[in-house]
This record gives structure tokens, sequence and C-alpha cells, in this order.
């Protein structure tokens, strides 16, 4: 199974710089989105020539380094300082996600070990697929989504990178979120990509996704 790849400098200079540029914008307003430090777009026919090339770019490595056949089905803009980060909660603790994605995770500033680098197996858990169709809707209040008996040679480590390194990675694999130190702050773009097979989905989600 297919755990990750990550691509330094998949990002030319120039798009990076309209990329964050889009970053920034996009948190100057929507006062009344959910979370402070997340965006979430659906769309991107409505954004700049930049985010449509990137997302072009990574469809076409997709087709060429994996056999994964997905659609986009979100965008999150990310910017992450210490007060986002609890060690003691998920995400911050080797999990799977209910949900089935392909991510595609962009930095937009250099990721260090202070900077909270995602964290990531090198190896499959072939189970973690069964596991994660078996959880309860109420998952999340008793976090059955961790993964309690991963080995010590198998734990996630930090995937760090200049900004413009790619990380693709299929959420089956065992990670984790990094803890930003203070004084430091992550900005990421991430694009969720979906395979028809992998995932349920109500009639009220499909109708809010077509009409969002």
């Amino acid at each position: 199974m297919f755990t990750y790849l990550k691509k330094e400098s998949f990002v030319e200079n120039n798009i990076l710089a309209e990329l964050q540029g889009a970053f920034d914008q996009e948190f100057q307003g929507n006062a009344n989105a959910p979370y402070e430090n997340v965006r979430e777009i659906t769309n991107l026919s409505r954004y700049g020539k930049a985010i449509n090339h990137l997302y072009a770019n990574i469809t076409r490595l997709i087709e060429n380094e994996t056999e994964y056949k997905v659609e986009f089905q979100k965008l999150w803009l990310v910017s992450s300082t210490h007060k986002n980060c609890d060690a003691s909660r998920l995400p911050y603790i080797p999990h799977f996600d209910k949900a089935r994605y392909l991510k595609a995770l962009i930095y937009l500033n250099d990721v260090d070990e202070n900077t909270g680098p995602i964290h990531l197996s090198s190896q499959a858990d072939e189970s973690i697929d069964e596991r994660r169709r078996q959880l309860p809707e109420d998952y999340k209040t008793s976090q059955l989504n961790r993964i309690t008996d991963i080995a010590a040679q198998n734990m996630p480590v930090p995937i760090t990178g200049k900004a413009g390194t790619l990380i693709l990675f299929d959420t089956n694999t065992p990670h984790h979120a990094g803890i930003v130190k203070e004084g430091h702050q992550r900005n990421v773009m991430r694009f969720d990509m979906e395979n028809s097979h992998w995932n349920k989905r109500t009639l009220s989600s499909k109708v809010k996704r077509l009409f969002s």
C-alpha cells in the first residue's frame, strides 16, 4: 500500500509567492469562518491561476507515480501557531482518519522540527482500512481512531521541508500533526482527494457539495 511521497521544490518560486498571497488574502476576510486558523475551499474555479496550476501539477504527479484514481474534494488553508496545538489530543497523536483521502500537503514556509511538521509512518498497516470502516459515528468521543499498538520502529517520523515542498500521503497511513513551538508559525495548503469507493456519502452531503 502507498504510504507517502515527498517532493522538494515541487512549487516554483513565482507560483509559491502567488499562493502565499492568495493564502494571506483568504485570512484577511471570512470573519465568520468556523476556525480562526482554518479556511475551507470546495471550488477551485473561483481562485487564481496559481492554485489551479498547482493542482494540475499534483494531478500529473498522482497519475505518474501512483495507481490512485481520485478526484478533488476540498482545499484547506491552515495557519498554525503554538496556541493551536495540544499534544494530548488528536490530531497530535498517532491516528488514522475515518474518511479516507489522498492528501497533498504544500508547505508555504520552511518547516523544521520547531514548526510542526506532519509525522508519517513509512510502513503500511493493512488492517487500518477495515478498522476505519467499522468506526461508529461518535468515534471522536472515545478517540477510537487512535493507534496505540504501533511498533516503535514504525512510529510516524517528522517530515520537514523547505517552502514549496509537497507531501502526498494516504490517510490510512499512521500519522499525526506536529507541535508548533512558541514563536513559530506554519502555513500550509492541503488538497483532499477521494476515490469514489472509499467513503460513504449521505444525500445531504452530496447536495451540499453540488451547490457549494
